[in-house]
């Protein structure tokens, strides 16, 4: 058998083993794969739904319309499949129409990718001259033990187990005969990876970064050359940056995505979720504290011993030699290379340096921070360290004692088949899901029949309540419910687009002005200005959820078309909204016209007693709008103690309401200002103390950008003292401001009038 037929046996041999196994595992979820839905509910849902808008609906590339209506959103920030679906749809383009197989396709491209992960590991295996047959057990071994299997139930760009495996192995070749078509191949896969997910180009960067300072440290010879060094990175990292970026802006890219998206503390590993077997059956013997999901990369058992050696050995090395030879943990230089790589990707993943108490450092780190769960840099590690422990194992095989090396080596398969057996044995049944509506094409069943009732292209969108909008980090409605999957079913079916919003760091403009319409309804709704139809909208209410006061006012403003036993369809006029709008206003003016109201200090009160607090900061009665002429400024960096008062005549039978408003609050990170509120008896004592999120207790944002925050508190004392305080700790500069704030009992209402607005408790509404 010639070299070259050794090669196809090897590369056969791995593929048929691959595919042998993802049969045993997933043999049922591939034989009905176009009726499987991986996950029937979040992130995963929301990814097969906006693949399938995406295909049927959007009618440009780099856009889709599915969610964030009016506006849309550019498909790199969706959570979809851009790469795969914008293939779908040139084919499409050109008349070939795979739309109805969609889901079964994706969910087979997914699965194969395993078979491809474990082809690469075989490569890279053999790069290092490991035998055909160890090294097609192996990369299987490794690749049914990754931890990127779990991704399959939800987050499935990530699911793809073939990018890092193949980054490795063309840094390798390129290591070894450094031509310019490798890094032509290497820069189309970093583009390639930014267009699945950003997190595959950030484990690229480390892999390229370490890569060229190990292989100028080790091999200054072929690679000490400048312009060689800055040619390559030009063509590896820099020109496909340039085209990601090129084709961000081809999207409708936003100026004001959030630049410090939520997680990157919460979402880091931790060392018993890399090295202890915490998700195993053997793990459970001793106790060890859990950690959370993405903290989780378990490395293996064999691996684990490995890591042990290596760094028993380094350090041996280091007492010895006390020189640098403790990098050189086997004798591969670019295996080296790799392995301290993924140390690094590994430090990283455990938030450092920024863990040491650096907090602080990471508000300056810039694009940095847009990768906020660091724990999947593991992944990094747990592929580089498995493919370095079983390549020791086997040099130890040759060159050690035949019985105890066998043994080892021997003990080292089994664990490792185990390992990987004890990962994916019950994976395939959480991804192995049904979803009756969709798999009812025809909308026979009773769920569906409603959809036979309404013709759809008289609505412009669908608005689903609960309402939810999850995105632009600085503002979140969610309360998990089922309107969630009910408004992408029915988005998929019908076309329409929706208003809300399941997305990555959606434009805080936009956010703003979509979130305003299920806030307190105050002057105006913004969004009515931009809608550009003048068909009614579509209401989705899905019965066991429970509505707000505000989605009540909707819900009940809307008329109801048809209903089953889980929800019901209504239809509200953009007329409707506007109704909204002028009947808060009426019910104002009826309030201080009608009610018996008292003058207590300037204002018309419900109560005769006087027993609130009012801070206008010399501003009150000025103008249309009393907000900002004369206010609290700050830098909202530092600590603002924005009041200090003493307080007096307190009821304390009451719960006292507290609003106060903030400017900047349709800005990046200031609705994540904390603001701290303490109470303290009369002898100094305190004895309340709570800091709360501003954006949580936001009731309103205006169009000038200033938002009402309020909330309750409780006085146990009818006298002392309480300090309002504010601070940013996400900023790295900035102002704040905040104006009027308004201390009053919880059931007493407070008026005053003017020739432009009518007051109401904190409230400034305009009457012309």
């Amino acid at each position: 058998m010639n070299i070259k037929s050794i090669k196809s046996f090897g590369v056969v041999g791995n593929v048929v083993l691959s595919s042998i196994l993802l049969v045993i595992f997933y043999g049922t979820i591939l034989k009905n794969a176009n009726n499987t839905y991986f996950s029937a509910s979040g992130d995963g849902l929301k990814s097969t739904f906006g693949s399938a808008y995406h295909l049927n609906y959007d009618t440009t590339y780099l856009r889709t319309a599915y969610m964030n209506y009016p506006f849309g959103e550019s498909v790199f920030y969706t959570g979809g499949q851009p790469v795969i679906v914008n293939s779908f749809k040139l084919l499409k383009s050109i008349g070939i129409d795979l739309s109805s197989n969609l889901v079964g396709i994706i969910n087979i491209w997914m699965l194969f990718s395993i078979a491809l992960g474990a082809l690469f590991i075989y490569l890279i295996l053999r790069e290092l001259n490991l035998p055909i047959i160890y090294s097609i057990v192996v990369s299987n071994i490794i690749i049914f033990m990754s931890p990127q299997l779990d991704r399959f139930g939800g987050h499935y760009n990530l699911a793809y187990l073939y990018f890092i495996p193949l980054m490795i192995y063309l840094f390798f070749l390129f290591y070894r005969k450094r031509k310019l078509y490798l890094s032509i191949l290497l820069g189309l896969v970093a583009l390639l990876s930014l267009g699945t997910h950003a997190y595959f180009f950030g484990f690229y960067a480390i892999l390229l970064i370490c890569f060229w300072v190990g292989a100028f440290l080790y091999d200054k010879k072929s690679f000490g050359n400048i312009k060689f060094i800055l040619l390559n990175i030009f063509i590896q990292f820099i020109l496909p940056f340039i085209i990601f970026q090129a084709l961000m802006l081809l999207s409708g890219e936003m100026h004001d995505r959030t630049s410090y998206p939520w997680g990157f503390f919460s979402f880091i590993a931790y060392p018993q979720g890399i090295f202890y077997p915490l998700t195993r059956a053997y793990g459970k013997f001793i106790y060890v504290k859990q950690v959370p999901w993405e903290g989780i990369s378990y490395i293996g058992l064999v691996s684990l011993i490995g890591f042990l050696f290596i760094i028993y050995n380094s350090v041996k090395k280091q007492r010895k030699d006390k020189a640098w030879n403790f990098l050189k943990i086997t004798d591969s230089p670019y295996l080296n290379i790799l392995f301290w790589s993924s140390f690094v990707a590994l430090l990283y993943s455990f938030g450092m340096p920024f863990t040491l108490g650096l907090q602080k450092l990471f508000n300056h780190m810039g694009m940095l921070k847009q990768l906020r769960a660091p724990g999947r840099f593991a992944w990094l590690f747990f592929y580089t360290i498995n493919i370095t422990t079983f390549y020791l194992l086997w040099n130890y095989y040759k060159q050690g004692k035949k019985i105890l090396a066998l043994s080892i080596l021997g003990f080292a398969l089994i664990w490792g088949s185990y390992d990987s057996y004890l990962n994916v044995k019950s994976q395939p049944k959480f991804i192995n899901n049904t979803i009756e509506s969709l798999n009812d094409k025809e909308n026979e069943t009773e769920i569906n029949q409603w959809y036979n009732e309404i013709d759809f292209e008289k609505y412009q969108a669908i608005i689903p309540l609960p309402y939810y909008h999850v995105g632009c980090e600085n503002y979140s409605l969610y309360k998990g419910s089922a309107s969630i999957g009910q408004s992408f079913i029915t988005s998929m079916k019908t076309g329409l687009p929706l208003t809300s919003v399941m997305l990555s760091r959606t434009s805080m403009e936009q956010s703003v002005k979509n979130i305003q319409l299920f806030l307190e309804p105050y002057n105006s709704f913004d969004i009515i200005d931009l809608w550009p139809s003048e068909k009614p909208f579509l209401v989705l209410f899905t019965k066991k959820d429970f509505l707000d006061e505000n989605e009540r006012r909707i819900k009940n403003k809307a008329k109801l078309l048809t209903y089953n036993s889980e929800m019901e369809i209504r239809e509200i006029t953009i007329d409707d909204f506007k109704e909204i709008l002028k009947e808060t206003k009426e019910k104002v003016k009826t309030e201080i016209e009608f009610e018996e109201l008292f003058d207590v200090d300037g204002f018309l009160s419900t109560d005769s007693i006087y027993n609130f607090y009012y801070e206008s900061f010399g501003d009150k009665y000025s103008g249309e709008s009393p907000l900002g002429e004369n206010c609290y400024c700050g830098i909202i960096t530092k600590q603002n103690l924005v009041l200090e008062t003493k307080i007096a005549n307190i009821d304390t039978t009451k719960n006292y309401i507290i609003s106060l408003w903030v400017e900047n609050m349709d800005r990046d990170l200031y609705p994540r200002t904390k603001l701290t509120v303490s109470i303290f008896n009369e002898s100094g004592k305190k004895y309340y103390n709570n800091k709360i999120d501003i954006w949580r207790k936001t009731k309103i944002i205006d169009s000038n950008g200033w938002g009402l925050v309020e909330f309750e508190i409780e006085f146990k004392e009818p006298t002392g003292k309480l300090s309002i305080s504010m601070k940013n700790k996400l900023m790295t500069k900035g102002e704040l401001k905040v104006d009027e704030i308004l201390i009053r009992p919880s059931g007493i209402d407070l008026y005053y009038k003017d020739a432009d607005f009518i007051y109401k408790n904190n409230r400034f509404y305009i009457m012309h």
